[in-house]
């Protein structure tokens, strides 16, 4: 078992109560680091507007915590938070930060922690590159203390269903395209698992976890829109190379600044933050809140 203690030096638990911005700030924050990659940060800057506003009881363990980027923007300075990933290179990074006591590297089904160690578990865009999930729900609850929180944002039921090429194919009837269009976005992604919020009922029970929050994000006109951009700055153009790979080599050999790519994206792109989720709408993201029985 790795040494960390699993209750903060002065045994009073405290609420950890998450930073707030609205999603056209977060995304202008988060261009600082992702001048180069602006479909990830404004896929980023919905996830991160969805957590403002919640109180995550300490400890709080951040699953998948990767180089520790998500919780250091969220978690306010006086955290007690633990980091657990997989990537020992990711975690190298992670450590350097301030924002974790302690960093653990491990597989989500195997935490080396105690049965009750954590107030709270936070995962943001993670389990959805989990191939075999149950595992990591029932250690995710073992982790928890009774009625401690698991919350997470992932990609939802809708997510493949919104991207437009799937949609021409299919309304074609080339069924066929659009399986292999899904297959190449899945293996891009890393994506293993689409579920609906009464199959994450379903599998969070089964973990003895009840759900008491669940909100869509990422309406379909943004989904059209950040599918046509990933994709476009992901493709291979030239010698192997994306387009991402090309800004960021000019900004690394100063032949462009990076602010440059900042106001840019942020002038481009800032107003698909805007597009409200309309009531009963499905989006292409969940946040989900759930609860270890008491």
């Amino acid at each position: 078992m790795p040494n960390i203690d699993s209750a903060p030096a002065d045994g009073v638990a405290r609420p950890a109560t998450l930073r707030q911005r609205t999603a056209a700030q977060w995304f202008r924050l988060v261009l600082e680091s992702h001048y180069y990659q602006p479909a990830i940060a404004l896929w980023r800057s919905l996830e991160l507007e969805v957590w403002q506003g919640h109180d995550l009881p300490q400890p709080v363990l951040d699953v998948g915590c990767g180089n520790g980027y998500v919780a250091s923007l969220l978690l306010p300075s006086d955290r007690d938070a633990v980091g657990l990933d997989m990537v020992f290179s990711e975690l190298r990074v992670a450590r350097q930060l301030a924002t974790y006591r302690g960093v653990v590297q491990s597989e989500g089904g195997a935490m080396p922690f105690a049965d009750g160690s954590f107030g709270a578990v936070f995962s943001n865009c993670v389990v959805e590159h989990i191939p075999d999930l149950d595992p990591v729900l029932l250690a995710v609850c073992a982790s928890l203390r009774p009625g401690g929180y698991f919350a997470f944002t992932t990609v939802s039921q809708r997510f493949l269903d919104m991207l437009s090429p799937i949609n021409r194919f299919r309304a074609t009837g080339r069924l066929e395209e659009a399986e292999a269009y899904a297959a190449q976005t899945n293996a891009r992604l890393g994506h293993y698992h689409y579920y609906a919020p009464e199959q994450w009922q379903e599998k969070l029970a089964a973990a003895n976890l009840a759900v008491r929050e669940c909100q869509y994000f990422a309406p379909a006109s943004f989904m059209a829109a950040w599918e046509r951009l990933d994709v476009a700055l992901t493709r291979r153009i030239w010698r192997g190379r994306r387009p991402i790979d090309l800004f960021r080599r000019l900004v690394i050999r100063r032949l462009a600044p990076r602010r440059f790519f900042v106001w840019f994206w942020y002038q481009r792109y800032r107003h698909l933050l805007e597009i409200p989720l309309l009531p009963q709408e499905e989006g292409g993201g969940l946040f989900i809140v759930a609860q270890k029985a008491e």
